[in-house]
C-alpha cells in the first residue's frame, strides 16, 4: 500500500506541474518549484514518474491551445538551452543559428502588428460586378477599386 502524500508534497507536485508548464525543462521546474539545486535533478526524475503529476501534466496540456504551447518564446527559450548545453561546435552554431531565425521572425512579427496597430485593420473585399462583357466589367471594377482606394486612405 502506498503512503499517504503529505500536504507538502500535494503542493509541491501542483508547483513542479505549473513550473513544468513553462519551458518543459523538468530539473529547471523543480528548482523554481523550490527544490534545492543540489537535489533538483533526482527530485525531477522521481517527480515526472510519479502518476499524479504526469495526469495533471497530461491534462494540462490537453486543455491549451496550440498557440500557447508552442510559442516564440518558448521557442526561443528551448533552442537557448540547447545553445548552451551543445558543448562546442556545429551543434552550437545550429543552435545559435536557429536562435537568430526565431528572433528575426519575432522582431519581424511585433513590427507588422505594431503598423497593424497604428494603421488599424484596412482593407475589404473587392466585389465583382455582374456585367456582360470585359469592358464593362474593367470599368466597374476600376472604379470600385477607386472607391476602395478612398476608403482606405480615410
Amino acid at each position: 500500500m502506498a503512503a499517504k502524500k503529505t500536504v507538502s508534497e500535494d503542493a509541491l507536485e501542483t508547483r513542479f506541474v505549473d513550473e513544468y508548464l513553462v519551458d518543459f525543462d523538468a530539473y529547471l521546474a523543480a528548482i523554481r518549484a523550490g527544490v534545492p539545486r543540489l537535489q533538483a535533478k533526482p527530485k525531477s526524475k522521481v517527480l515526472m514518474s510519479t502518476m499524479a503529476v504526469q495526469r495533471a501534466i497530461i491534462e494540462r496540456v490537453d486543455a491549451m491551445k496550440p498557440g500557447d504551447i508552442a510559442t516564440p518564446q518558448r521557442i526561443l527559450m528551448g533552442l537557448m538551452r540547447e545553445a548552451g548545453k551543445a558543448a562546442f561546435g556545429s551543434d552550437r552554431i545550429g543552435a545559435l543559428r536557429s536562435v537568430h531565425e526565431v528572433l528575426k521572425d519575432l522582431r519581424k512579427q511585433e513590427k507588422e502588428d505594431a503598423e497593424t496597430a497604428k494603421q488599424g485593420k484596412k482593407g475589404g473585399v473587392m466585389l465583382v460586378p455582374g456585367v456582360t462583357s470585359l469592358t464593362d466589367w474593367e470599368k466597374a471594377a476600376t472604379t470600385m477599386q477607386e472607391e476602395l482606394k478612398k476608403k482606405v486612405t480615410e
